[in-house]
Formats: structure tokens, C-alpha cells, sequence
């Protein structure tokens, strides 16, 4: 600190609030750089200071506490990373950004680095001599101590390469014995994969067909800013994968160079001869030679007579062969895709094969097609025919045949016998469900018949059923007891002798002939009827 600094604190004049805090922070910095005690020529064991005041009505006044105003300065002996920086690969912000404590003596974190108004800051830079020369590091280079800590957030290193140190300086108050450094750092090559942006959505056979590739990182999927950060020129054909399984062929300019501007290519002018499910093979490469690699696109094509079904329905439809993936598909699933979807499509041309999928277990081919519903049902039963027929499909030099296995829509189909089915869980559970449904409705139905049978033939039967009248005026002003109306009942009731033979038809009741022996009869038209 130089004498012109304390004569400034001993002069009794005004000084300005900007003045008062450049002496606050010299003095706080000269603490803790361990600097003060040579400084006054003193030993100085502690120092505790006051930082000056903001002017009233401002930001920084109405922000100010009642707590203590003293602020204990400590001494500054080290730093330390916590965490230390990791890199991911060139061009991407490192996978573990830098956070850098100061430590005391003692091995404990300081969290006033510098004052309010002027803290410390602290500068990150590559050291010269890493294995590629023309690696810079870019982000945000430079950032303050907050409560202690300086947290890089978008530190990366441009290119790959090895044996990069990355030195972490204090800049603010300027200390170049004051810094820290990482480990040796090792930037791998940034991977890069063609994503495809958009497609002709309908593609027509005889027609063109156009689509736009861009380039983006494979783990980040950010699209690649400068695809020439290293010079190159990037490269893109088109052809077909194993052309023989194909319905028809590819015709049109199959060449195209990526923009700079848009880290993108496109190709306009492609052209697909017949209706069939096509796998295009997209080639991108770099000159100078660096980058080399394949996208695969499944194109579907439309016949012009297709581009009239009405679509009212699309739907997954799974089959499976029961063969080795590995031994008869390997790495060439989307060659067999196409040729189990091209066999569909030829056969089947009332629906549209929408896209096919190859995955193991053991080889599972499914297939999105869509169309009017008759067409989707005769597609679905002819597929059923294929398995039943033993159908058998040649691929790699390898016959084999489909396994008695087909589902629709996620569910077993059983439209037409094709062997056996599985039944998947959800189907289980439904039949069970409608199972249990049926037999309560069923045992409902039960009950209610046997009440109204009981009702009947306790209540309504034995008012409707004919009487022998002639019989039935022997017992009138007789007693009549229990045993002598189970007897008179002609039912199941009655207790009358069963051995008398089969029931005979009822006699007609002659109700002139009824005797009432002086009395009135209890039926009341026997009683109009004498009248008469």
C-alpha cells in the first residue's frame, strides 16, 4: 500500500463514496494476500474493518442490515477445486465445470473474498503446449467470488487433443502467485450424426421425393454450429441398401454438398420407380478425410391409385420367426425390414404399409398399416394365411419360416385359426372380467325367475285355476280343515291319492246344475244367471 494511500486516509477532507470504497478494498485485499504486515511494517494478527456506507435512498442503502457492521478479515492461503474441471469432447461445454474455494490456514473456506462493492475475481486460461495447437478454451472466462465461490458454467476447449492444462489465476486483485491449475486434460473428437429435418411427407412413385439432413452432435443433439471448425467440406450421397430387395429402383441426383451457414444438405430430385417400403443409405463424409459415416431412412411409397384410400383406420400388426436374430438378420435388421415389407405391400395393395420394425426375440417384425377397415381386416387375415401356408421368406442365404404368433393392435388376434396364440395378460383379464360380469347377470336373472315362478303359484295360480262346483257345494257349511282343502286342491299341493293315473283334461263346470241347496252361491254370476 503506498503512502499517497494513507495520506489519502489521513486528510481530513471529503472523500467520495467511490474513493472511500477503493481504500476499503486496498486494505481488505493487503489482509488477506497476507501482504498488510509489511505493508505498515507491523505484525498485524488481525484486522476487522467497516466498509463504507452507500449513499441514502439508493439500492444499496435500503439493502443495509442492522447486524454488525464489522467484517473480520481473514487470510488467504490457498485454493482449491471443488469439483475439478472434466471435459466431454471438443466443441462442448465441459461435463464437469470448475467450482474454486479460497482456504485459511487452517483448511476452512473464506466466504468474504475482497469487499461488497470490489470482489475478487479470477481468470481461467489454456496453457500454451497442449498436443493440438490450434485448441483454444472459450466461455465465460473471468467471474467474481460469491460467498466464496467461483463457479465456471461454460468453459469448453475447441479441439481435441491431450496433455491441456487449464491455469485458474486471481486477476482482481491482480496476484499471479495466487491461482490454481487442473490435471492434464483430454479432449476427445466430437461425434457427429446426420438427423434428418424433413422429408417429402407422401411420397408418390414416378414422382420426386425430397429431404433435408442436418448435422448434430450424437450426444448433445445440439446442431453443429461451424461445421468447418477444422477445415473441412462435408459430403452427402444417396443409394439403396442391398438394391435386390426392393420393388423397384432409386433415379435422380444422389450428390450434395452441406452449407456452412445451415449445418444442413439437402436432395431435391430423387425419384422412386414403384410403390414398396425403400431403405435409403445416406453416405456423409469430410474432406480432408476425418469424418465417415451412414444414416438409414425408410421411405414408404405410394402407387398414384394408393393416394385415394380413405383412411379410417391404422393399427401395429406384430409376427414372428423362431430363428436365430443374430445368425439370420445380424446387423442388417433394416435390409430385412424392407424385405418383409415389400413382400406386404406388393401383396396387399388396398392398404398402405406405413413403416417396419426388426427387433429380437426371436426375430419380431412389426408392421404399421393403415386404410379403409375391410381393407385392414383382409390384410390382417391374409397375413394369418401366410403363417398357416408355412410361407417361407430367404434372407442371407438363410430360409425360414413364420411362427404361429400374431397380434393386432398389442392383442392376440383371433379372427381365423393360425396356430397357437399367445394370449397377452390384458387379455386374460378381460375375459375373466367378462366372465364374472356374465355369471352375475346370469344369477340375477335366476333369482328373479324363481320369485316370480313362487309368486305364481302362491298367488295368482290358485285365483285363476277351474273348480268342480258339484264338489265343492258337498262342503259348504261344513267345517273345512286342512286336510280336507290339500285334498280338494287340484295341484301339486293336493295330497289326493298320485296313483289315480295321469292327469285328465278338466271337465267343463255345468253351473246349472249347481245345487246351492237354498242358499245364495258364493260366485256371483251363478246368481245373475238364476235370475235370468
Amino acid at each position: 500500500m503506498s503512502s499517497r494511500c494513507f495520506a489519502d486516509i489521513n486528510d481530513s477532507s471529503d472523500l467520495s463514496l467511490t474513493q472511500l470504497q477503493n481504500i476499503s478494498a486496498t486494505l481488505v485485499n493487503e489482509v488477506q494476500l497476507g501482504n498488510i504486515s509489511q505493508v505498515v511494517n507491523l505484525t498485524v494478527s488481525g484486522v476487522a474493518v467497516v466498509e463504507p456506507l452507500p449513499s441514502p435512498g439508493t439500492n444499496e442503502w435500503n439493502a443495509t442490515t442492522t447486524d454488525s457492521p464489522y467484517t473480520t478479515i481473514v487470510e488467504a492461503s490457498r485454493m482449491r477445486f471443488n469439483p475439478a474441471p472434466e471435459p466431454q469432447h471438443e466443441g462442448v461445454v465441459f461435463k464437469t465445470q470448475p467450482k474454486i474455494q479460497v482456504l485459511d490456514a487452517q483448511g476452512q473456506p473464506i466466504t468474504q473474498l475482497g469487499t461488497a462493492s470490489q470482489p475478487w475475481q479470477i481468470t481461467a486460461s489454456l496453457r500454451p503446449g497442449g498436443s493440438n495447437a490450434l485448441a483454444n478454451l472459450t466461455g465465460n472466462l473471468t467471474i467474481e467470488f460469491v460467498n466464496g465461490w467461483a463457479n465456471f458454467t461454460d468453459l469448453l476447449i475447441t479441439q481435441f487433443g491431450s496433455d491441456f492444462y487449464i491455469d485458474f489465476v486471481l486477476t482482481s486483485p491482480s496476484d499471479k502467485n495466487f491461482s490454481i491449475s487442473s490435471d492434464p486434460l483430454t479432449v476427445t473428437g466430437r461425434p457427429i450424426t446426420a438427423s434428418v429435418a424433413s422429408m417429402t411427407s407422401t411420397v408418390i412413385e414416378n414422382n420426386y421425393f425430397a429431404i433435408n439432413v442436418e448435422l448434430r452432435d450424437e450426444v448433445t443433439s445440439e446442431l453443429i454450429p461451424d461445421i468447418a471448425w477444422r477445415g473441412h467440406t462435408w459430403t452427402m450421397t444417396a443409394e439403396l441398401d442391398k438394391p435386390e430387395h426392393h420393388t423397384g429402383e432409386m433415379t435422380g441426383s444422389n450428390e450434395t454438398i452441406f452449407s456452412t451457414s445451415t449445418s444442413s444438405a439437402n436432395f431435391y430430385s430423387l425419384n422412386f420407380t414403384s410403390l414398396g417400403i425403400y431403405a435409403l443409405k445416406l453416405h456423409i463424409y469430410t474432406t480432408p478425410s476425418a469424418y465417415d459415416f451412414y444414416k438409414d431412412v425408410q421411405v414408404a411409397v405410394r402407387s398414384q391409385s394408393q393416394t385415394n384410400i380413405v383412411i379410417q383406420q391404422t393399427t401395429l400388426v406384430e409376427m414372428k420367426f423362431e430363428s436365430d436374430f443374430n445368425t439370420v438378420v445380424g446387423s442388417d435388421n433394416k435390409s430385412f425390414a424392407i424385405m418383409m415389407g415389400n413382400y406386404f405391400a406388393a401383396k396387399y395393395p388396398d392398404v398402405l404399409v406405413n413403416s417396419v420394425t426388426v427387433t429380437e426375440g426371436s426375430i419380431v417384425v412389426t408392421y404399421s398399416i393403415s386404410g379403409g377397415i375391410s381393407g385392414v381386416n383382409t390384410t390382417v387375415y391374409g397375413m394369418c394365411d401366410t403363417i398357416q401356408n408355412n410361407t417361407g421368406f430367404t434372407f442371407n442365404s438363410q430360409t425360414i419360416s413364420l411362427s404361429g404368433y400374431l397380434t393386432v393392435g398389442g392383442v392376440s388376434y383371433y379372427g381365423v385359426s393360425c396356430g397357437p396364440i399367445s394370449t397377452t395378460s390384458s387379455d386374460e383379464s378381460s375375459t375373466n372380467l367378462a366372465l364374472i360380469i356374465s355369471l352375475a347377470v346370469v344369477s340375477t336373472l335366476l333369482v328373479c325367475l324363481i320369485v316370480a315362478i313362487v309368486l305364481w303359484k302362491c298367488k295368482v295360480y290358485p285365483k285363476t285355476k277351474t273348480r268342480d262346483l258339484n264338489n265343492y257345494a258337498n262342503y259348504i257349511g261344513n267345517p273345512n280343515t286342512i286336510e280336507d282343502i290339500l285334498f280338494r286342491e287340484q295341484s301339486f299341493m293336493s295330497i289326493r291319492d298320485k296313483s289315480a293315473g295321469l292327469p285328465q283334461a278338466p271337465a267343463a263346470t255345468t253351473i246349472s246344475n249347481y245345487n246351492t241347496h237354498g242358499r245364495a252361491s258364493p260366485l256371483p254370476f251363478y246368481t245373475q244367471k238364476m235370475k235370468q
